[in-house]
């Protein structure tokens, strides 16, 4: 039997697998403004091999899309202003945020070399994307607005007090964080299938019973760590349940492009492609709507904090 406990990520036996990165420096430039200020260093993560495809990804994330905080479009953000979106992926929301504030200069990153090769045929002047960790990031107080969206559940629980200091830090007094991921009782019911599927032959001897992802964070849990962060608390935090329809192949491809992708560099292609097949029948089961129609039970942390307009 599996048993899912996503409270405690501090157990011994709390074994998992994610997407971490190697993460190189691949760009010379400097910032947007035109200045000769370098990019701030990054620290690779060396031998980590990058699960994510990036042009499979692009193929499915309109699920994300429509449910995009609409505080995204609220920022106003006008000439000489910056907006940073960490996690950026293959880069469409980016250049939508592009898009809507055309003054602003923005930035995209991400921890996958393949989804930045993506995201970078949208480049264009006042608009770029690096490979970057967002625990390596350097900036301060730079941005006007940090967003980030489906991408806080790839990074470990421990970890995000420091990345909650980063992004503090990269903000300008006054500045905003608005994220939006996965919370402690995100897709429970589909979880249990991916980890009881993958438990069984041919997978186990391959992931030994491994997890895909972290543990996710509870509401109480997050909460406490933005009182204890240099934000000391958030403007909103709350857990939001996003019932997300999907046709059949639309579910297929989100299971092998994000929720499957941790177990992909540990399989051989065919059996993880068996993976994906054998998984995806039984959710389809378990989710199904009628009329080809398949409703995953979304639930995110929705976030949204302010960097104190009196200097730190």
């Amino acid at each position: 039997m599996y048993v899912i406990s996503t409270n405690d990520d501090r157990r011994p036996d709390a074994i998992w697998f994610l997407p971490h990165f190697s993460v190189q420096d691949r760009s010379s430039r400097s910032d947007l403004d035109g200045s000769d200020e370098p990019v701030p260093h990054m620290n690779p993560a060396a031998g980590a091999p990058d699960a994510w495809s990036g042009s499979e990804y692009r193929e499915n994330t309109a699920h994300h899309r429509a449910f995009d905080p609409p505080a995204l479009w609220a920022f106003g953000l006008g000439a000489g202003d910056f907006l940073l979106d960490v996690g950026c992926g293959a880069g469409d929301l980016t250049a939508a945020l592009a898009d809507h504030y055309p003054q602003a200069r923005v930035i995209g990153i991400d921890a996958s070399p393949s989804q930045i090769e993506q995201a970078r045929q949208h480049e264009r002047p006042r608009l770029r994307y690096e490979v970057r960790r967002v625990q390596d990031l350097g900036w301060e107080k730079r941005f006007a607005a940090v967003v980030s969206i489906a991408c806080l559940h790839w990074v470990p629980i421990p970890e995000h007090p420091l990345v909650l200091e980063r992004i503090f830090h990269a903000l300008v007094p006054g500045g905003r964080l608005v994220a939006s991921f996965a919370g402690e009782t995100n897709i429970v019911e589909i979880r249990k299938i991916i980890f009881s599927v993958a438990d069984q032959p041919p997978y186990r001897q391959y992931l030994g019973g491994r997890l895909p992802h972290h543990p996710w964070p509870s509401l109480p849990r997050y909460r406490e760590m933005l009182a204890d962060s240099p934000f000391g608390g958030a403007e909103e935090l709350r857990t939001e349940t996003q019932p997300r329809p999907f046709s059949r192949a639309r579910l297929t491809g989100w299971l092998r492009t994000q929720t499957l992708t941790g177990y992909r560099p540990r399989l051989p292609p065919s059996v993880f492609e068996d993976l994906v097949a054998e998984v995806s029948e039984k959710v389809a089961e378990e989710t199904r709507a009628g009329d080809g129609v398949y409703v995953v039970p979304f639930v995110r942390l929705q976030l949204q904090a302010r960097r104190g307009k009196t200097a730190i």
